[in-house]
Formats: C-alpha cells, sequence, structure tokens
C-alpha cells in the first residue's frame, strides 16, 4: 500500500518539476540552456528516479538561472501580487523544497525506528505527520517573509462577511452533522475493516501517543492542514489552472493524504475525500480558509467526542472503563467489563473485548470462548471477533482451529495485524513439524519437506497423512516409484478417499486412466456424497472420450455440490461434454446455469457464442460476443467472431468497425488484416482491400494465404496479370487448397485443361485430417471439365456439389468466378433442375 503512495507522490512531484522548468524555460530560453541545461521532461524523469540525488543540483542551477534575470536587471513584476500573493515561482520551490525535507525525514526515521528509539508506533505515526506538515507551514512562512508578503493574506486566512454565521455557526454545524453521518454509517456497519491507524491505537501502551493523536486531530490538524491545502496548494493552483481543476485536485490530494491511515477501509478513505470536497468547497464559497478550519475542527472533535458522549448517556460503565482504560489494571478493567455484561447482555462489542481481555491474560479461556461464541451470533462476519476466537483457540492449543479462522479474516480483511496473527499461529503450528512441511511443499522446496516428514514418520509411523504429504514431496522430486509406495502405504493405513484421490490423479497425470478410474471410484464408494470425487471421476473420462460417463459424473456431482465456485465449475465442464457429443442445446443450458452463478465470465460467454455460432444461431452468438466485449474491452478474439457475424449477415461497413477495433489493440493480428480486406473487397473498395491485404502480407511473409487473397482480390476487378502474379508466389510459399484451385482458375482459362484438372485434383490431397474440402471445388471442376467438353464428369461433379453444398452460403468461386465461364450458368440451373426432379 506504502509503495502506492509514494508511487503517486514521485509522479506529483515530478510534474511539478516539469512545469517549474517549463516556466523557466518560457520566461527566458536563452539563460534556461545556459544554466538549467536539460529539457524541462528530463528534469521530470529524473526527478521521479533520483529525487534524493537530482534536487539539490536542480535547486542550485534553479537559483543561478534567477540571480542571473536580476542581475541583467529583469525584476520580478510584483506589483499585482505585492501584498497578498507569493510569486508564480514560488509555488514550485516551496513544493519541491518540501519534498526534499520530507525525503530526508523518512531516512531520518527510518534509523530511528531502527535503534528503537520510538518503539510506540502511535507516538511514532503522530509526531511523523505533525512534523511533516508543520515543515510545509514553515517553508511557506520563510518564502513569504523573504518577499515581504502578509502570510495570513496569501494562505487566505481573512474575515469573510458576517464572520459568525460564516466562520462558525455553518461550518461548525456542518462538521458536526457530518461527523454524526459517519459515525452513524460506521455503527451500522457489522463489521469496520481494522485500519492501519485504528491497529496503532488500538496497541499503543503509550498515554503520550493518545495525547498527541487528540492534539494533533482537534487543534494541529485544522489549522495546518488547511493552510497547507486550501490555503497555499489551493490558492496556487487556481491562479494558474482555474477553480474546477484547483476543487477537485485538492480534494484528491487531501484524501491521498489520509489514505495510509484508513487504508483498507474503504467507506472511511470514501469518507474522508467527502469531507475534503466540502472543506474546499467552503473555502471556495468564502475565499477565506477560516470557515474549512472550523468545520475541520468541529468534525475531528465531534468524530472524537461522539463515542464518548453517547457512552457517557447510554452506558456509564463503559464510558468509565473507556475514560480510565489507559491507567487500569488488567483486573480492574476486567471488572469493569463484567459489571457492564452483568448490565447490557446484549452489546457484542462488550462480549468480544472481556473475551479479548481473557485471553491475554491467559485465564477462563473456555468462558472467553463461549462469550465471543455469544458475539459472533450477533456479528458473524465481523472480523474483529473473529480474531478474538483465533486467539483464545490458539491459547488452547488448538492451533489449526486457529489458522483456519484467521485465513478466513485475511480473505476480508488484508490488515497487517490480521497477517502478524496468522504468522504467530502458524509459527505455533509448526512446532508439530506437519505444518513446516506443508509451507515447504507449496513454496516447492520438495527435498527439505521430504527430510522434514522423514524425520515425522520416525517418530509417528503410525500417521497414514505423513506418508500422503511425503507422496507429495516425491512427486515434486520425479520420484514415481516413491510416489506410489507411500500412496500405497497411507490407503493400507487409512483408505481414505482423498488418499485413493490422490493416487487416482498420479494416475491420470502418467495417462494411466484405467488405473485413475479404479481409485475414484474406491474414492466414491468410501464418500458417496462428496461431489468432488465425482467431478476427478468425470474428468478422467474426458480423458478417455467417455464423454458420456462423464456427465453422468457431473450431474451427480451437480446434484451433491452447494459451493457455488464448484458448482459453476461443474456446470461448465459437463456443457463442454454435451458439446463434445453433439448436444449442443444441452451444452447451452449447462453454459446459462454456469453463467448464472458467475455472470462477468468473459471466458464462458465467448465459448457459448462459438458454440451458438456453430449451430447456426448467429443473433445470439453475436449477444454473447458482444457481452464478452462488454466486460473485457481487450478479448481480441470477441472483436473477431463478433465481426465475422456481421460478415455473414452482409453488413461489412459494421464487420469492418469490430475488425479495425482488433488491428487498433493489436497491429499484428493479420487475421484482422485479412477480414477487413474482403470487407472493402464486399464494399468495392479496391485499395483499400488491397492496403489491408499487403499489410497481412506483409506480417506473415511466410504464409500462401495472404498473396492468395490478394490474386482473389485482383481476379475480383479483373486484373487477371496480377492475380496470376499473386497465385503463383502464393504457391511457392506453400500449397493450400484455394491457391491450387486459383491456379485450376488460370490454366483453365488459358484452357490448358489437364493441367488445370491436376491443380484441382491436387487441392484435395493438400488438406489436412481436421480440414474439408469445400463445396466450390466440385463446381470449379465441373466448368473445367464442362470447357474441356466432358459434360458427362461436368454433369457428376454438379450432383456432388449439389449433395454437400449449405444452401445458406454462397461461395465465393460460384459467385464471383464461375459465373464468367460462357455457358456454364445455363448448365448448372438445367442440371440443378434435372437433379431435383430426379429427387437427389
Amino acid at each position: 500500500m506504502e509503495l502506492y503512495i509514494q508511487f503517486v507522490l514521485l509522479a506529483i512531484i515530478s510534474y511539478i518539476f516539469y512545469i517549474d522548468a517549463r516556466a523557466m524555460e518560457r520566461r527566458d530560453g536563452c539563460a534556461y540552456r545556459l544554466f538549467v541545461f536539460l529539457k524541462p521532461r528530463f528534469w521530470a524523469y529524473l526527478s521521479f528516479v533520483f529525487f534524493i540525488f537530482i534536487t539539490p543540483l536542480y535547486l542550485s542551477l534553479r537559483f543561478f538561472f534567477y540571480r542571473n534575470l536580476r542581475a541583467e536587471g529583469e525584476e520580478v513584476n510584483r506589483e499585482n501580487h505585492r501584498k497578498k500573493d507569493l510569486e508564480p515561482m514560488d509555488g514550485p520551490l516551496i513544493i519541491i523544497v518540501w519534498f526534499s525535507i520530507v525525503a530526508v525525514l523518512q531516512i531520518f526515521l527510518s534509523f530511528v525506528v531502527a535503534l528503537k528509539i520510538i518503539q510506540d508506533e502511535l507516538v511514532f505515526m503522530v509526531l511523523s505527520g505533525m512534523i511533516v506538515t508543520l515543515a510545509l507551514a514553515l517553508m511557506i512562512f520563510l518564502v513569504a517573509l523573504y518577499r515581504k508578503v502578509n502570510f495570513f493574506e496569501c494562505v487566505r486566512i481573512r474575515m469573510t462577511e458576517r464572520p459568525l454565521k460564516n466562520v462558525v455557526i455553518v461550518p461548525a454545524l456542518t462538521g458536526v452533522s457530518y461527523a454524526a453521518l459517519m459515525y452513524f454509517i460506521h455503527s451500522q456497519r457489522q463489521n469496520n475493516p481494522l485500519t492501519p491507524f485504528a491497529e496503532s491505537v488500538s496497541n499503543s501502551k503509550s498515554t503520550l501517543g493518545l495525547v498527541l493523536l487528540v492534539i494533533l486531530a482537534v487543534f494541529y490538524a485544522p489549522v495546518l492542514e488547511e493552510i497547507m491545502f486550501r490555503g497555499f496548494f489551493y490558492t496556487q493552483l487556481k491562479r494558474h489552472r482555474g477553480k474546477v481543476f484547483s476543487l477537485v485536485f485538492i480534494t484528491f490530494l487531501f484524501g491521498l493524504y489520509h489514505v495510509a491511515q484508513y487504508w483498507g477501509d474503504w467507506l472511511a478513505i470514501a469518507g474522508v475525500f467527502v469531507l475534503g470536497l466540502i472543506i474546499t468547497y467552503m473555502r471556495e464559497k468564502h475565499g477565506s480558509i477560516l470557515p474549512s478550519m472550523t468545520m475541520h475542527f468541529a468534525y475531528n472533535t465531534s468524530f472524537i467526542a461522539l463515542p464518548l458522549v453517547i457512552s457517557l448517556f447510554t452506558n456509564y460503565s463503559y464510558f468509565k472503563y473507556s475514560v480510565l482504560y489507559r491507567s487500569s489494571s488488567a483486573d480492574e478493567k476486567i471488572a469493569y467489563l463484567e459489571k457492564n455484561i452483568s448490565d447490557y447482555m446484549d452489546k457484542p462489542d462488550i462480549l468480544n473485548e472481556l473475551a479479548w481481555y481473557y485471553a491475554e491474560e491467559k485465564r477462563e479461556l473456555e468462558r472467553a470462548l463461549d462469550l465471543i461464541n455469544k458475539a459472533l451470533v450477533a456479528k458473524p462476519e465481523n472480523t474483529q471477533f473473529m480474531d478474538t476466537k483465533a486467539e483464545i483457540l490458539y491459547q488452547l492449543c488448538r492451533y489449526q482451529e486457529a489458522i483456519d479462522i484467521e485465513e478466513e479474516i485475511l480473505r476480508k480483511s488484508r490488515a497487517e495485524f490480521f497477517k502478524k496473527q496468522l504468522k504467530k499461529f502458524k509459527k505455533a503450528w509448526k512446532e508439530s513439524q506437519k505444518d513446516k512441511g506443508d509451507e515447504l511443499l507449496e513454496s516447492k522446496k520438495y527435498r527439505e519437506a521430504l527430510e522434514v516428514y522423514n524425520k515425522l514418520i520416525e517418530s509417528h509411523p503410525s500417521d497414514a497423512c505423513l506418508y500422503h504429504y511425503r507422496a507429495e514431496a516425491f512427486e515434486g522430486l520425479g520420484k514415481d516409484d516413491y510416489v506410489l509406495k507411500d500412496l500405497g502405504t497411507s490407503i493400507r493405513m487409512k483408505p481414505y478417499a482423498r488418499h485413493y484421490s490422490k493416487r487416482g490423479a498420479f494416475w491420470r497425470r502418467k495417462k494411466e486412466y484405467e488405473r485413475a478410474l479404479n481409485d475414484f471410484n474406491r474414492a466414491i464408494e468410501i464418500k458417496p456424497d462428496d461431489p468432488y470425487y465425482y467431478s476427478e471421476r468425470a474428468l478422467t473420462y474426458g480423458y478417455l472420450e467417455q464423454y458420456e460417463e462423464g456427465i453422468k459424473d457431473l450431474t451427480r456431482a451437480i446434484q451433491k455440490c452447494d459451493e457455488e465456485d464448484m458448482l459453476y465449475s461443474y456446470y461448465e465442464c459437463r456443457g463442454n461434454f454435451y458439446r463434445y457429443t453433439g448436444n449442443p442445446q444441452e451444452a447451452l443450458q449447462d453454459y446459462a446455469n454456469a453463467l448464472e452463478l458467475r455472470a462477468e465470465d468473459a471466458g464462458l460467454y465467448y465459448k457459448r457464442g462459438r458454440l451458438l455460432e456453430e449451430t447456426g444461431e448467429n443473433e445470439h452468438a453475436l449477444r454473447d460476443f458482444l457481452k464478452v466485449i462488454e466486460i473485457d474491452p481487450e478479448y481480441l478474439a470477441a472483436y473477431g467472431y463478433a465481426g465475422d457475424v456481421y460478415f455473414e449477415r452482409k453488413e461489412y461497413s459494421e464487420a469492418l468497425s469490430y475488425y479495425q477495433k482488433i488491428i487498433m489493440m493489436d497491429e499484428r493480428f493479420t487475421m484482422a488484416y485479412i477480414m477487413s480486406g474482403f470487407c472493402y473487397s464486399r464494399l468495392n473498395e479496391f485499395e483499400k482491400a488491397k492496403q489491408m491485404l499487403q499489410k497481412a502480407a506483409d506480417l506473415a511473409p511466410e504464409s500462401p494465404f495472404p498473396l492468395t487473397c490478394l490474386g482473389l482480390l485482383h481476379y475480383k476487378f479483373d486484373d487477371r496479370d496480377s492475380f496470376r502474379a499473386y497465385i503463383e508466389s502464393s504457391i511457392q510459399k506453400g500449397k493450400t487448397q484455394y491457391n491450387l484451385q486459383a491456379m485450376s482458375i488460370i490454366e483453365r482459362d488459358r484452357k490448358n485443361f489437364a493441367l488445370a484438372i491436376d491443380y484441382i485434383t491436387e487441392s484435395s490431397n493438400v488438406l489436412s485430417g481436421e480440414e474439408k474440402l469445400c463445396e466450390e471445388f466440385y463446381l470449379l471442376r465441373a466448368s473445367i471439365y464442362y470447357m474441356q467438353g466432358d459434360l458427362k464428369k461436368a454433369d457428376e461433379d454438379i450432383r456432388q456439389y449439389i449433395r454437400v453444398m449449405n444452401p445458406s452460403k454462397e461461395g465465393v468461386v460460384k459467385e464471383k468466378t464461375l459465373q464468367k465461364v460462357e455457358g456454364f450458368q445455363d448448365f448448372l440451373e438445367e442440371r440443378r433442375e434435372v437433379q431435383s426432379g430426379s429427387g437427389a
């Protein structure tokens, strides 16, 4: 988290370097090149990477630049801003020097932490905030003093009209109201995330830290933060960038300044941003930061005081406990809380706090467990309550249960405190050595894990699970014989379903599918209600291409499963199996069921879209491809198939737009250029089509397909010489059914019928196992036989063409090429009528 904040801050300071250097360059380009040397953008880059080292050099060069201007008699014009504002060049200077001070301070504080001079985290945090904020205020004051500018006026500390109302009453009421609203929202949440700030407060043992915190929040921050953000930054920005930009940017900067404190609690962070917006608006409205100070003071004070005030009137015992918390002993704290419980049995926060103290004091742990269980009934998702239970279980030496709870907490909150808790629990669990071995396996340190398990098995030879874990270590080392031996031992000692399943998975990886099935069968016999084992057996059936059996197992898994994530994967897998078995409707239904569980899965929408396209439901397929693009705008394949659907619908302009989007995202996507060329061809835009296809040829210089497409493009536009040249070049790069058929057209037109027949016959021999002979093959060969005068063979090929042709599809060769054969179209229509009349 801190890295993100530092990255943003460095980006901001780099921008300040840029605009400051740019201002000097515009002021006097010759002097700039003489004294400052580098272009503004290079100073920005250098400051981002080498801020600490580059800043002194830059400030020195900056000083010589402005001294040179003054030496030449060019006095800075101060008349317009003499009484109320700093010079424009003073803003970047203050910010750069302030960032330098902060950077040096961070280095110093890192030594303070390393030497443990300040051990309390809250004291460290409060002092750091005070020093950083005070440093900027002092910088502004000193520069104002040097420029002989009224400090109060330059940061807009001035009275407004009707000061009682505008400076005191309205801002105070607004601050109190907003604090009450935020307190109410936080109190209604079942779980308030543990932020770094809250963690520091709860862990602090120092009364000084709390006193400093109150001083910082109530007095220090409302004054210095307002001078910093809405006094200095806002005033400077507004002069150069206008009101709207300044309002937004200062709100963002104010929120960013507090993000580190509330990281993990996004509601609190949002609340700070909104607070910054309101305060900044108040500053703009009144032209003074006094109303902002008042509202800031009222908000901070109210947010601290509200819990105490409410507690005072609703639960005096707890109020007394809160006030005397720091000075009370553990026994006194427990006594206060016990009194509260007797008076307020339904207060889960008090139950949790008492349970925590019992755990800390390592006494009455069973009672503590009972208390926290009652608290969790009221707030089952509260991470702090869950952590209290985990701590109690840890004290009871029930380490694995504590680890499970803490891991569940970390799925909801990444607070450092919870991470430390989990680390502590795991350390205790490592004493049994089992968890240590598991960690080594997870980190793929198989040899070290093997040593751990060897020692464990020596001391616990009857623990079947240890052999199971050691088998994983052997598997990582590639020792298959030892894997099988250990898995066999674990099964003989404890024939658990998971042991059989582990061995079944091993056999499957080794492609021993029948053995894998035997083991999964045994696992299912032992645990017939566990859907996992059915899904594992179904996966094995899938490798054997026994999809019907796999479907049966996945159906059982779906019936027995109540976990959404697993149910989703079962539906998807069964949908795949239905697809492989030629049952598209069942596959579509399973994909729909899976999408109900995970509605934003772009991959599944894409898969369903492909299936819909294959079944001819192009409208539904298009909706799925568009949904994929909506979810994941970078999903290139979805753009391609959406374009294909529009292409088949002859909406070439719409199809072209999708192919062009692919090219914008990936300039080397060859097929997108080819399809764009097809679209331009259909739109009769020859030059653009040629440009697209030529680009495809350049991107894939070894592929014959783009050259074939270029040849057919020229043929369509009656450029026979170019057609022949491109096809011959394509043949040199590789023979395909398309360029061979094109060569047959060339030879046919030359009346070399025997050679044309050879080419068309060879086009059927170059097909791979998955390719299909296109129906135009027969039509093309029929045209050659027709021109040769062999009407019998032409008639046979036409009959074959009619049998295999997809009536919904118009072939390019039929439509654009064969109609050029004189008399052949009439002959074709005649044979179709004969074929239809004979019932073929």
